[in-house]
């Protein structure tokens, strides 16, 4: 098998693992963004429900005086809800940060793994044209030259002035 087909074998099966690891953090970016979202609808939708919640409230304790005690303490458990919603869709923001940084460090590690490997192999191939490649083919030139010289040595015949064409037949 040759160097070239090694490389292309390696350099396709990292491009099969980048591939897969894309894939990955392309299917956790799009479940984490469809997380949040949804976290975004419920949030927003208990958001509109404590705001209707509360402006009746205070309708109805504007008219039911004696029943504000009540109404302040599901005021304030309203707003410790609001305040956990919050808390969560920020721990939700802040996991999608976590994801998309994680991500891009397993990105960066791909990339170095490529990036050596194809310096690895540059430095195979240059090493096996270096100390392969260019003696073979100096040797090989050599035995051609002796063989050239061997042969105009052994196979020159006398030539006879019938068989020498004169400078004026080569010209058309």
């Amino acid at each position: 098998m040759r160097v070239e087909d090694l490389l292309l074998i390696m350099v396709a099966a990292t491009a099969v693992a980048f591939l897969m690891q894309c894939i990955v953090v392309w299917a956790t970016f799009k479940r984490a963004r469809r997380l949040t979202d949804k976290l975004e609808k419920q949030t927003e939708g208990l958001r509109r429900d404590i705001t209707e919640v509360v402006a009746g409230l205070k309708q109805t304790a504007e008219g039911l005086q004696p029943l504000t005690h009540i109404v302040s303490e599901i005021n304030r458990t309203s707003t410790l809800l609001s305040q956990m919603i919050q808390e969560r869709t920020r721990d939700a923001d802040y996991l999608l940060k976590d994801l998309i940084q994680f991500s891009r460090e397993q990105s960066a590690k791909v990339d170095y793994v490529v990036t050596d490997t194809v310096q690895k192999f540059e430095q195979v191939t240059s090493t096996i044209q270096r100390d392969v490649l260019q003696p073979v083919a100096e040797i090989s030139s050599l035995v051609k030259g002796v063989r050239a010289g061997l042969g105009y040595l052994f196979s020159r015949k006398a030539s006879h002035p019938k068989d020498v064409v004169s400078e004026e037949e080569l010209f058309i």
